[in-house]
């Protein structure tokens, strides 16, 4: 009797972990796919767009030491063919990082030498991507 309760144990625990990883497979077509991470950079400020396939909501944050711009992006999934990572180089931001943080958020991090009064962080409507 004892190896039949196991077995229908055993059985049950790999049933429940089958269950989620149906769910967010079938979830991601509801959630925003980040696509792509675009730099422009301009004498007197730098640009980063995060392209996502939908509309989607931000968080905004700043850290220091150093100093950190981070955008977490609800509702989307990071696509593996996006970079990583991304040099700039720039007078305003050094670094771009993106990062999937947990199954439902994209985190977009800029490390920058300015102050957080001198950040605009938005969405932008829709179009295609350039």
């Amino acid at each position: 009797m004892r190896i039949c309760l196991r077995l229908v144990a055993a059985l049950l625990l790999l049933a429940a972990i089958a269950v989620p990883v149906r769910t967010e497979a079938a979830d991601l077509s509801s959630m925003a796919e980040v696509t792509g991470v675009r730099v422009g950079d301009g004498s007197d400020k730098t640009r980063i767009v995060v392209d996502a396939t939908k509309a989607v909501s931000i968080q905004t944050m700043t850290l220091s030491n150093p100093t950190r711009v981070v955008a977490d992006i609800q509702g989307a999934w990071l696509s593996p063919k996006v970079k990583k990572e991304t040099a700039v180089g720039s007078r305003f931001v050094t670094k771009v990082r993106v990062a999937q943080v947990d199954k439902n958020t994209v985190r977009a991090v800029a490390e920058t030498n300015v102050g957080k009064n001198n950040v605009n962080v938005f969405t932008l409507k829709g179009g295609p991507v350039p």
